[in-house]
């Protein structure tokens, strides 16, 4: 049922390759290539109750091209909230696009494994992602910013993406699929991107779900140095054991040098 419902989402999202436009190039957001500095603060909280709170800083190489971009990363990660025990972890991030030359559909990933230094369960935990995006306008290129590892378009698009994450041990604590319709603009150096659909959401520990989410990408640069973000991921959870509102927030500063 899980890899029936992932792919009978994504077969739909490539279906409408038909009647989407043809993109010349994959545009660059943010930085541009070349070694790089990202910062990350990120907080999240359930139902107004604040969760672990963790900081990322990582020392990244980019590679531009007009059909594909790379970023590889490194560097610590300091946790520490209301229930955990602070800690520093140290984490890679490896994120890339890829627009096949005369299409319109972007294919993108991320993979960010971490040792984690928790007390009594020290060991590689994992998250990873993939999607599809796949803009709705003629006149729309797909767009990828390092750092970030976020693909959006200007105007209207669609974006089919898929979230895991494992903990020590292999375990797996969560998988989701999230359809979603997006639409960016720009204004000078401010962008700003906003999305919403339905979340499927599963464990090994737990049947499917379906939540409803949202995500909004605000991004700020004067020059293609540095660059400036705010990124907000609400998530309604209709489970009846665990309703709610789920939150994330993050904010983070990318330099290029």
């Amino acid at each position: 049922m899980r890899r029936t419902l992932s792919c009978c989402v994504l077969a739909a999202a490539a279906a409408t390759l038909h009647s989407s436009a043809k993109a010349d190039e994959l545009q660059s957001g943010g930085v541009e290539g070349g070694f790089f500095l990202f910062s990350e603060q990120e907080a999240a909280w359930t139902q107004s109750t604040p969760e672990a709170a963790r900081t990322s800083l990582r020392l990244g190489y980019g590679i531009e091209t007009p059909q594909f971009n790379l970023g590889f990363e490194a560097g610590p990660r300091f946790i520490n909230g209301v229930n955990a025990v602070n800690r520093t972890d140290w984490s890679l991030m490896l994120e890339g696009a890829w627009v096949p030359e005369g299409t319109s559909l972007e294919i993108y990933g991320e993979y960010a494994p971490a040792w984690e230094t928790k007390a009594g369960n020290e060991g590689l935990q994992q998250e990873a992602k993939w999607g599809l995006l796949i803009p709705l306008s003629a006149s729309n290129d797909p767009e990828f910013d390092i750092g970030q590892g976020f693909a959006a378009a200007s105007g209207y698009y669609l974006k089919v993406e898929q979230e895991g994450t494992w903990s020590v041990g292999g375990s797996q604590e969560f998988l989701w699929t999230s359809p979603r319709l997006g639409y960016g603009l720009s204004a000078g150096r401010l962008s700003l991107d906003l999305e919403l659909g339905p979340s499927f959401r599963w464990s090994d520990a737990q049947s499917p779900h379906t939540d409803a989410a949202g995500f909004m990408d605000v991004r700020y640069s004067t020059n293609e140095l540095w660059e400036v973000y705010l990124q907000y991921e609400p998530r309604y959870r209709f489970q009846a054991e665990q309703p709610g509102l789920v939150q994330i927030l993050r904010g983070g500063l990318v330099f290029n040098f």
